[in-house]
């Protein structure tokens, strides 16, 4: 039964002078996008599952550790390529006990440890009259079990007396941190079908408001600038919400989602698709499709959305307004979510057009926001310009 495995068996980093890095050591430091804090790389990344009886698997991935602060250690970035195994310790016989699961890196240089490599190791707790997974009674503490040495709490497993009811996939509690702002941290242990997701961030000077989208912004398009704060491999759709008003649009309103490289160039788009029926008060969590998966870099990404006819009804979302002279609230309500005030805008972070509706492009500008020549003075109150909802990109 073993209940530490070697993860990685060469971290970068670890100061070993018998061992000398490459160029490409250092690259791919560089190529994850300036990591922001301790964590895993991607959504699947060393993540905890069961396998049976007492083994639990920790998935195959990367990411960083951080170094004990005394001796200022930095981070160590580690890739394991291999799923692990490893083994939980008996139940107790009479209570229920908390063990964490942790990447631990071993540093010669530092710990003296003789090691220089990262393994996945359990670390069994006392077995505690009611621990559960919310309060941790009994869990172990790692700064005392693992001494000098650096780690990094990525699951929680409760191994219940006697083991009754038996240890299964519901005992498990995903403790992993993303390395990375605009990765939403994982919440529900295994992510159901999703396996990568990252929240692109409104450029500097935007406005984000709740918005009222009803006749008034009836056939508009509008493109805001984005900061994507991390690559995406693979990425194959966009999620949102809004929810219905009272009365709420039909569902024969449609709208379409399209990816822009910084130069305004398209290289991904949707399918129209309808809103949801038009049930007052109904919220929806549209999944939009990508007509093929495409990679996303770090860095500056164009958005563009567009809606069709709205002949009656409204939606609320949140989004980027469009409208940079704005002096009244949103659609001009007292009820609507919109704040006054001007959009305070570089001609090039912003595009807008009154018409148009769910076509991209316009005459030979079929494949470039270029066709978009509104950006610098906004639109009437009576012709407003839809927003660019919020939004996360995700791999399916």
């Amino acid at each position: 039964m073993a209940t530490e495995v070697t993860f990685d068996a060469a971290p970068r980093f670890v100061a070993d002078p018998t061992v000398q890095y490459s160029g490409k050591d250092l690259r791919r430091m560089y190529t994850t996008d300036s990591f922001t804090a301790p964590g895993v790389n991607k959504a699947q990344d060393c993540n905890v599952t069961f396998v049976s009886s007492l083994t639990v698997k920790c998935k195959a991935g990367g990411g960083f550790i951080r170094g004990q602060f005394a001796t200022d250690e930095g981070y160590f970035e580690f890739n394991g390529t291999v799923d692990k195994n490893v083994d939980l310790n008996a139940a107790d016989v009479s209570n229920p006990r908390v063990d964490g699961i942790y990447l631990v890196a071993y540093s010669n240089a530092d710990d003296v440890s003789g090691q220089n490599k990262v393994t996945v190791k359990v670390l069994s707790g006392t077995a505690s009259a009611g621990a559960t997974l919310d309060n941790r009674n009994g869990a172990g503490d790692p700064s005392t079990a693992f001494g000098s040495k650096a780690y990094l709490h990525i699951a929680d497993c409760l191994v219940n007396a006697n083991n009754s009811p038996a240890f299964s996939g519901s005992n498990i509690r995903d403790r992993r941190r993303s390395a990375f702002i605009g990765s939403p941290p994982i919440f529900i242990n295994g992510v159901g079908t999703v396996a990568e997701i990252v929240q692109p961030i409104p450029y500097h000077g935007q406005n984000v408001d709740g918005m009222r989208i009803g006749p008034d912004y009836s056939g508009s398009q509008a493109c805001a600038l984005f900061w994507v704060p991390k690559t995406i491999y693979g990425v194959s759709a966009i999620r949102w919400h809004y929810h219905n008003g009272s009365p709420g649009i039909g569902t024969g309103t449609q709208y379409k989602w399209a990816l822009c490289d910084p130069s305004g160039r398209k290289f991904a788009e949707t399918n129209a698709t309808a809103l949801g029926a038009s049930t007052a008060d109904a919220a929806y969590n549209p999944v939009d499709l990508l007509t093929a998966p495409v990679d996303i870099p770090a860095g500056f990404l164009r958005v563009w959305f567009g809606i069709g006819t709205i002949a009656s009804g409204f939606i609320y979302t949140s989004g980027v307004d469009m409208d940079f002279n704005r002096t009244s609230p949103d659609n001009s309500s007292t009820t609507d979510f919109g704040k006054p005030g001007a959009n305070p805008i570089h001609n090039d972070i912003q595009f807008r057009k009154l018409t148009g509706g769910v076509t991209f492009g316009l005459g030979s500008d079929l494949n470039t926001i270029r066709y978009m020549t509104d950006h610098s003075n906004g639109p009437s109150s009576a012709n407003e310009v839809v927003p660019v909802p919020l939004f996360t990109l995700s791999k399916e």
